[in-house]
């Protein structure tokens, strides 16, 4: 959703809020590939926090 509200207030504004999105410069594919990887490392992330969590629930028992 929150990608979708910045491409259209880029779009409508002409001015885009983060460059690895701004699609005037580097064109909508450009931009896609950006927010995938944008999100692949919040899920990353949060693949790597739950695990640490759980190891560490592991610990305390």
């Amino acid at each position: 959703m929150y990608f979708a509200y910045v491409l259209l207030r880029g779009h409508m504004l002409g001015d885009y809020l983060y460059p690895f999105i701004d699609v005037g410069t580097i064109g909508f594919p450009k931009a896609f590939i950006n927010a995938l990887g944008v999100l692949l490392g919040f899920l990353l992330v949060a693949l790597l926090l739950l695990g640490v969590d759980r190891w560490a629930a592991r610990r305390t028992m």
